[in-house]
């Protein structure tokens, strides 16, 4: 996978979320004594590794040798090694070293990115020059920082039922990355993986880490998983422009993204997940401003539906994307309409807008907001027509049938909580913007092909602007008419 240049990463980096904490200066709490480079230390000589690690104040524990397992006997959330025992437990034995993450070790935290689209996605969006350590066959793959507040282990794993998608990697098939605070633990350099790699720095690791709160790395972590599993699944040619217009929408729709710089923040991911994809267009992909306006005029947006349709995943992962992102379902794709007071006009022409991008089939009819429906009864004799079940017929449009339709294209909300519109609502649709609708003029509905007063044919089945005809043939089937018998 190639990944960003470093100034794009601090780009993309800093458009995402608010300003960062990279703590440098000495305190009380992170700063041990001095150290040698830790990546110049013999990766042969685990006691010289144990005994650095004691030095900076973290809870180090024995774990078997090639193995990532404490010890028989060790209780690794209660016992730490100290200087005493650090030569016993490393010096002449060939055991691994864990270390407790979170409280035990000043608020030590392990970015475990399993998958390696998580990890070039990780150099944008938290840092590239975090501590790093890893094996051959998985480099960078563990990054350390220093969390304030309360930590944990949170894992962002795809569920089950996405266990057979040929897809996802060999190893780590379905945990996509891994935060480990409090109630987790590591095994660190100085150790041998079970598969016989040895356990390495791949950089340096100073005294005084950088640190972020609690909040902010859960919140990355969940977008970089998220993002991870957009490179991997990336769609074939043909679709990926639809995709990229669809994860732009899905993206500005998520809280994660900082408001005061949302559309570039989105670009820059958009553009970074085609570019990891290896999509040789990926400089064309940047959707978010064209989808913003569209967003902002009320009008629907493409988003995570259409997304996740074409990333071709099994439908219980949806909901663990959206959890990962912070989207509710009811964000999805649709416009969002807010009924706060004061704002009537504008609400009723986003819901016009939406209902027709919707498209619903609506009319004016006389002075009158109608559809055209088929009966599901004999209607009898009404003006001396006979209209049996089966037939078309016009109904006006009633506010139960019309909220019913709003609701399906778009989202109500009132004070930031989702809400439906009333019959109200609607009947200021339906009588009080009368003479002022949107919707075209329906002069008459056929059931079979038909001439156009210039004569050409009207064979397609829907609203026609040329003459204000509805023509649809039910279940009836008619050859196609040449347009020049």
């Amino acid at each position: 996978m190639k990944s960003l240049s470093s100034a794009n990463a601090d780009t993309c980096n800093n458009t995402i979320y608010a300003s960062r904490q990279d703590t440098t200066a000495s305190t009380d709490s992170n700063r041990s004594h001095d150290h040698p480079e830790i990546a110049r230390i013999d990766r042969h000589n685990p006691l010289a590794y144990a005994r650095d690690y004691i030095g900076r104040g973290w809870h180090v524990l024995p774990l078997a040798p090639t193995s990532k397992d404490p010890i028989e006997g060790w209780q690794w959330s209660k016992q730490r090694v100290d200087e005493q025992l650090c030569e016993f437990l490393f010096a002449n034995a060939t055991n691994n070293i864990g270390i407790a993450l979170g409280d035990p070790s000043k608020g030590l935290i392990d970015i475990d990115l399993d998958w390696p689209e998580a990890r070039d996605i990780a150099d944008a969006l938290i840092s590239p020059d975090l501590p790093a350590f890893g094996r051959e066959t998985a480099r960078r793959t563990h990054r350390l920082v220093i969390a304030t507040g309360k930590s944990r282990v949170e894992k962002f794993r795809l569920p089950t039922a996405a266990n057979t998608d040929p897809r996802l990697p060999d190893e780590h098939c379905l945990c996509v990355t891994e935060l480990r605070g409090t109630g987790g633990y590591t095994m660190f350099p100085g150790s041998i993986h079970p598969n016989g790699e040895a356990v390495t720095w791949e950089t340096n690791c100073p005294d005084v880490l950088p640190e972020r709160t609690w909040d902010e790395l859960n919140h990355r972590m969940g977008l970089i998983a998220f993002l991870a599993v957009t490179v991997r699944c990336y769609p074939g040619r043909g679709v990926r422009d639809e995709f990229c217009m669809a994860l732009a929408g899905t993206l500005l729709r998520s809280p994660l993204i900082k408001e005061d710089a949302r559309i570039e923040a989105v670009d820059h991911l958009v553009e970074l997940v085609a570019r990891l994809a290896h999509d040789e267009e990926y400089r064309q992909r940047r959707k978010a401003q064209s989808s913003w306006k569209k967003m902002e005029a009320g009008e629907a947006v493409t988003g995570f539906p259409r997304m996740f349709e074409l990333l071709g995943l099994p439908t219980p992962v949806a909901d663990t994307l959206r959890k990962w992102i912070n989207i509710g379902a009811e964000a999805d794709g649709r416009p969002i309409i807010d009924l706060r007071s004061g704002e009537l006009k504008i609400q009723l022409d986003r819901a016009e807008i939406a209902l027709q991008s919707a498209h619903v089939p609506l009319f004016q009819r006389g002075r009158k907001l109608v559809r055209v429906i088929r009966c599901d009864f004999n209607a009898g004799q009404t003006s001396g027509i006979i209209r049996q079940a089966g037939s078309l017929c016009i109904e006006d449009v009633e506010p139960y049938w019309l909220s019913e339709q709003l609701q399906k294209a778009a989202t109500f909300k009132r004070k930031e909580k989702a809400t439906k519109p009333s019959h109200e609502f609607c009947n200021h649709l339906i009588i009080g913007r009368r003479g002022q609708w949107r919707w075209p003029v329906l002069k008459a509905f056929m059931e079979t092909p038909t001439l156009r007063p210039d004569w050409t044919v009207l064979q397609e089945q829907a609203y026609d602007a040329a003459t204000g005809i509805f023509l649809d043939f039910g279940p009836t089937t008619f050859g196609r008419v040449p347009e020049v018998p």
